[in-house]
């Protein structure tokens, strides 16, 4: 058993506390700029942005936001080429199209395809070194990989080195010191929305060996064995980058924590992916971001689910969902509980004309998440089941406000649900859920 940490929540494991020594320069913060700063950033050379980089105590590099998901720059090779990559808690391998890759996102990603050819320092893994995933043809190991909405790609395995953030337009005069050799995968074809997304490629972050956060670790670019994700959410997507949150590296970043104090929620290892423990699901009356609420005695209906078959739930994390799945036990108790506070039925697949004050005037989900095994929450902690569950007030709490779990389309001018009832034997809790947390992975 581990445990995640939100600050609102943290998934961390029982053997690995937090503590004062992962704020060291061993941790790397990766912000996702504002539009706005990254314009003020544009106006720095190359030299200056450096030179700051190496000033600070955190190693800082901007993450973006893309259709639905967030990504962040890769700068892979010698000399660098960027790559941008999705931030997938989801899946476990780091890929990206290289030449030979034909109809691989010409148009719609944000950047040209990896050129294997111009670096100097790419091998090809032998087949004699393939991973558990891949296998020998052609002299090189291929794997391939589907994801859950159909998508998927094909690819070989190839080292090479790479590091992660820094300026957007031009790669650093020198490698920083964190660079490192990533075995990643070269893809040669690419299928469904991997070839509409903003991002070129994908970033996998669960909990194999492979994931980036892992091969990191050994390569002793960071020192800690976690990693943090902090989402922010723009209702629009630009190429040139939008706010969209910040990543650490081998730890958290207190100083993204304004007056909260962060609380624990267990997780399980489960086929390399990051599991909690749903104990139950309420509807707050006022649609407020924070799990505190500061209006007047709103209501909090609880949806009626048996406690027993929900903590029996598989539930994953995954960042690079973009929207919440839950199963489909679920759906008749959530529709019930939403009729009796809104007063209309819910439907995931409805087109809403709303004004934004009746989007914040909907209800506030809360998802009480099954405490950690190992150690005591801080009391003062305000992401604790505490106020709704007195019999399990260490357990934590994380609200997901009314504009995270409806989806804004521009194109449209209406809103559309972002969770949906369509789980079989698992539920996802996807970006939307985690936008406005910082979730420590320890």
């Amino acid at each position: 058993m581990r445990n995640l940490i939100i600050t609102t929540l943290i998934l961390a494991s029982t053997a690995t506390a937090y503590n004062d020594e992962q704020q060291s320069g061993s941790i790397r913060t990766i912000p996702l700029i504002p539009y706005h700063a990254q314009r003020r950033r544009r106006n720095l050379s190359v030299q200056e942005f450096a030179s700051r980089r190496m000033d600070e105590e955190w190693r800082s590099s901007p993450l973006y936001q893309g259709l639905g998901t967030h990504y962040v720059d890769l700068w892979m090779g010698t000399p660098s080429q960027r790559q941008t990559v999705i931030i997938d808690t989801g899946s476990g391998v780091t890929a990206v199209p290289c030449s030979g890759c034909a109809e691989c996102g010409s148009g719609y990603h944000a950047d040209n395809i990896f050129m294997e050819e111009d670096s100097s320092t790419l091998s090809v893994v032998p087949c004699d070194q393939c991973s558990s995933i891949s296998h020998c043809s052609s002299d090189a190991c291929q794997l391939s990989v589907r994801y859950q909405e159909g998508s998927g790609w094909y690819a070989h395995e190839v080292w090479d080195k790479i590091y992660i953030g820094g300026p957007h337009e031009a790669p650093l005069d020198h490698p920083p010191k964190d660079a490192f050799q990533l075995r990643f995968g070269c893809q040669s074809s690419i299928t469904g929305l991997f070839k509409t997304q903003l991002a070129d490629g994908i970033m996998g972050m669960d909990h194999s060996s492979l994931a980036f956060w892992r091969q990191a670790h050994d390569s002793e670019a960071i020192t800690s064995q976690s990693f943090s994700l902090c989402f922010s959410h723009q209702a629009i997507v630009d190429k040139e980058g939008l706010d969209a949150g910040v990543m650490t590296l081998g730890g958290n970043n207190p100083a993204l924590h304004t007056n909260t104090n962060m609380v624990f929620a267990e997780y399980t290892e489960s086929n390399s992916f990051f599991r909690v423990y749903i104990k139950k699901i309420y509807l707050r009356s006022s649609g407020e971001t924070s799990v505190v609420s500061v209006g007047s005695n709103p209501t909090i209906k609880q949806i009626d689910m048996d406690q027993t078959s929900m903590m029996n739930q598989n539930v994953i994390v995954d960042s690079g969902t973009t929207s919440t799945y839950l199963s489909r036990s679920m759906a008749t108790p959530f529709k019930a509980a939403w009729k009796e506070v809104t007063g209309f039925d819910w439907n995931s697949s409805a087109r809403l004309t709303l004004t934004a004050e009746q989007v914040d005037a909907l209800p506030t989900i809360l998802i009480q998440l099954h405490k950690w095994q190992g150690g005591a929450q801080n009391a003062d902690a305000e992401g604790l089941a505490g106020t709704v569950d007195p019999s399990n007030p260490d357990d934590a709490l994380v609200a997901i406000p009314p504009s995270h779990y409806l989806s804004f389309l521009p194109s449209e001018n209406k809103y559309a649900p972002a969770i949906f009832f369509e789980g079989g034997g698992r539920s996802i809790l996807g970006a939307n859920f985690m936008v406005g947390h910082d979730i420590y992975f320890d």
